[in-house]
């Protein structure tokens, strides 16, 4: 019974040692593939720190690190608890260990002892004659006939149970040396950690700062373009006053009175004519467009642009739409020149031309080149059409 109850034991350790390296080798692998992901996210956060100091690109990878970061450190505290718990299975073993030695040391002193006092055949004979009973006598007799078998498989009992003990105490060294160093890691994620949060309320900081810096230069740009809006509204104020004739008008009175008497038909006739026909001034893209928006960065902030804005390449020449009076040229700030174009019906608005070509008064024609833009960084167009004194998208006039 006793040796069935030993190879149960020995089996049930075998079998608790397996499932104790097979829960420590996840939690070592999981902390291999979470140290993979943080060395990826820091030669990433490298990259761009590098580059452009991007800083929303480094908060994202940031959050990202924090959060594997805590997976890590949790993932570490569940080892460090796991062994905690292995190490106190271990200790109740090697208790039950000692206990199993100490009864097999008890029963070998006890039939080492008994050996040696029936050493001699009469004393043998002695003790089995001695029993009260006859089954007594049975009992003494198998007793003595098995009691050298009985010393071997003590014997082999206490050796394996030695053995067993043993390695419970090296496996439990070796678990508190994990446990140790799983701290001492814990530790130091810990500090890890506290830098990274650090960094993170740096950034936080920084990108504030640089809101701060954006929302002051976008308002500096926004008050700049209202002054050039009204320093357009004021000229174009003064174009609508003055109406546009070609040399090639009628002379003749007779001509005169016929245009008079259907001006107001023809005129609507003509502009609508006039929509979706345009050439446009430049080439490019467009990169601005009209009416009212919200800034990109910052939804609170509200945009108005009268026109179109016309990316082009550095040397570009803006021509006109159509034939016209140059009604006015107006410098806005340096090397930046406001050109207005009396069509009669409309008028057609060019800004940041760096150069002009033109001069007041002076007579063109559709495609006439009217100026020159000339800037190293960024060269755009910008573009308006009014008609009765009010702003109109000019991409309703120019060809698709």
């Amino acid at each position: 019974m006793k040796k069935n109850f030993f190879i149960l034991f020995l089996l049930t350790l075998i079998f608790l040692n397996a499932q104790k390296n097979s829960t420590i080798n996840s939690y070592k692998e999981k902390q291999k593939k979470l140290h993979q992901e943080i060395n990826f996210l820091n030669q990433e956060l490298q990259k761009i720190s590098s580059n452009k100091k991007n800083i929303e690109q480094q908060a994202i990878l940031i959050n990202k690190k924090i959060t594997i970061h805590r997976e890590l450190l949790s993932n570490t505290e569940n080892e460090i608890n796991s062994l905690s718990s292995m190490i106190e299975e271990n200790r109740l073993i090697i208790r039950k260990l000692e206990k199993n030695i100490e009864f097999l040391k008890k029963r070998l002193i006890t039939i080492i002892r008994m050996l040696y006092l029936l050493r001699h055949p009469s004393a043998s004979l002695s003790f089995i004659l001695s029993a009260n009973s006859y089954q007594q006598i049975y009992r003494r007799y198998i007793y003595l006939s098995k009691a050298k078998i009985l010393l071997k498989d003590n014997l082999y009992q206490l050796k394996k149970s030695l053995n067993l003990l043993y390695k419970e105490i090296e496996s439990l060294q070796k678990l508190q040396q994990e446990k140790n160093l799983a701290k001492i890691n814990f530790e130091q994620l810990l500090e890890s950690h506290q830098k990274i949060l650090m960094q993170q309320e740096t950034l936080k900081k920084q990108a504030q700062q640089k809101e701060i810096t954006l929302r002051k230069q976008i308002e500096i740009k926004i008050k700049e373009l209202e002054k050039i809006n009204k320093k357009i509204a004021e000229a174009i104020k003064k174009s609508n006053k003055v109406k546009y004739v070609t040399k090639k008008s009628p002379s003749i009175t007779s001509k005169k009175n016929l245009l008079k008497n259907s001006s107001s038909k023809k005129t609507s006739e003509n502009v609508n004519a006039n929509e979706k026909n345009l050439p446009w001034p430049v080439s490019g893209s467009v990169v601005g467009y009209f009416g009212e928006y919200s800034h990109p960065l910052f939804e609170d902030i509200k945009l108005k642009n009268n026109g179109i804005d016309i990316r082009c390449t550095n040397g570009s020449t803006v021509k006109a739409v159509e034939e016209g009076i140059v009604s006015q040229i107006v410098p806005l700030e340096k090397n930046n020149f406001l050109i207005i174009i009396n069509h009669n019906d409309f008028l057609s608005v060019y800004s940041n031309i760096t150069r002009p070509l033109v001069q007041a008064k002076q007579e063109v024609s559709t495609n006439t080149p009217i100026g020159i833009i000339e800037s190293s960084e960024n060269p755009t167009l910008h573009f308006e059409i009014w008609r009765n004194k009010v702003p109109e998208n000019p991409l309703n006039w120019l060809k698709k």
